[in-house]
């Protein structure tokens, strides 16, 4: 879905679309909002970033805001119409990217490339800060984010664990991170989960960190297990 953001049309049928994709079984949704340029007014700027507040924390929705003032930076001397022309160009292309990046389960978060859904990272970095993510992020290697969520915290994680690539022993860099609402983990259960279902199938070289997440709606546990290494051998 492609939405112009601030506006009437935009803004009060984007969340409505999307649901509807979502309740007709479509698995993969993209979401592509523009927002408009700065001269239009900060209010219009608001609300439609406002509109997207509900696509952040759903790991089935992959959400990219395109920054019509930015984007239109490099063309502001051009006449009007052919920027707008060159402008429609570049949102196009930047579609098909996305597209074919979702097609090949590979998305792009701060320029880094990811293997996964990269909302997820958008969910961690919310409560973590983005230098806890982008310290471990390889560059030029590969990186994972998977996520799963069950009322069960071991089974979250084997379900999280068992999306990652068969050969665990390639990753150098892993953060496990675990959200829930109304049911907290002790300490104790915490380090045994991590143990059996995670840090005995990893090889002892790796770098394992670990964060506490905001709370979440629900009973259920979150897992979210970002992954990263140089080469995969």
């Amino acid at each position: 879905m492609i939405a112009a953001l601030g506006g009437e049309t935009g803004s009060t049928y984007s969340i409505s679309a999307v649901k509807a994709a979502k309740e007709t079984g479509v698995e993969c949704v993209l979401v592509i909002g523009i927002l408009p340029f700065f001269f239009e007014g900060v209010d219009i700027i608001k609300r439609g970033l406002n509109v997207c507040n509900p696509f952040y924390n759903d790991s089935e929705i992959n959400l990219e805001i395109i920054n019509m003032e930015r984007l239109a930076e490099k063309y502001y001397e051009t006449e009007t119409l052919e920027a707008l022309k060159l402008i429609d160009m570049d949102i196009t292309c930047r579609v098909e990217q996305l597209t074919k990046s979702l097609n090949d389960n590979i998305s792009y978060w701060n320029d880094y490339r990811i293997n996964g859904n990269a909302c997820d990272l958008e969910y961690v970095s919310k409560s973590q800060g983005l230098y806890v993510i982008t310290d471990m992020l390889s560059e030029e290697g590969y990186n994972w984010v998977v996520s799963a969520h069950s009322e069960n915290c071991r089974d979250a994680v084997e379900k999280a664990v068992a999306k990652l690539p068969s050969s665990l022993n390639v990753i150098t860099d892993y953060l496990i991170y675990i959200s829930c609402n109304n049911r907290q983990l002790s300490l104790k259960e915490f380090t045994g989960i991590c143990l059996e279902c995670f840090t005995q199938k990893v090889d002892n070289k790796s770098r394992i960190k670990w964060r506490i997440g905001k709370k979440i709606i629900g009973d259920d546990f979150k897992i979210v297990i970002i992954a990263s290494c140089n080469n995969v051998v």
